[in-house]
């Protein structure tokens, strides 16, 4: 059934798409035990599939916690698969932002740190979450110590829990004096 054309029998008659009538608790069962690759070439095959949304449909008590399983950047970016999830991402409760998301075979450009730097500023002001459970930072930024700073006060002040952060050893980096006064931590 290339590109849209209807099956056809041996015979050259039209035949139906057999997928498209199973019912859609069997359907998901059989997408279960599938692989992402043998789910998505499954649902091309079937007609009724092809404009299904299922992601879309997912309620927010579960689409939150799935997206806490990604890099923050992954989160973010996932946001653009449906309107309704644009500011999904700003309810998870762990951030985490890890700089190898930006740099590509250890180069560190001045313009991807800005990026980096603007992106983590900007996921922290635009979290919305009261309570951050786990705030992850690996920056291999050297010489970022103020925005380090800045990144780690802007987390306790959403109540985190964890903190889990890793600077390049030639850094000399001052945490605030906030952190050690932080009751949740």
């Amino acid at each position: 059934m290339a590109g849209g054309a209807p099956m056809k029998s041996k015979g050259g008659e039209e035949i139906a798409d057999r997928i498209s009538i199973l019912p859609d608790e069997l359907i998901n069962h059989i997408q279960y035990f599938l692989s992402t690759k043998e789910a998505v070439r499954t649902s091309i095959l079937s007609k009724r599939w092809r404009l299904a949304d299922g992601i879309s449909a997912l309620p927010d008590a579960l689409l939150t916690p799935i997206l806490s399983f990604l890099l923050t950047k992954e989160a973010v970016c996932a946001t653009i698969l449906s309107k309704r999830w644009k500011f999904a991402w700003a309810s998870i409760p762990i951030l985490d932002c890890n700089d190898y998301e930006f740099f590509n075979n250890d180069t560190e450009d001045e313009s991807t740190a800005q990026h980096y730097v603007k992106f983590v500023g900007r996921v922290l002001s635009l979290h919305d979450a009261f309570f951050t459970r786990k705030f992850i930072l690996c920056c291999e930024l050297e010489h970022k110590s103020s925005c380090i700073q800045s990144w780690v006060s802007a987390t306790i002040m959403r109540n985190v829990e964890e903190l889990d952060i890793s600077v390049p050893d030639s850094d000399s980096v001052s945490l605030p004096h906030c952190l050690y006064a932080c009751g949740r931590l």
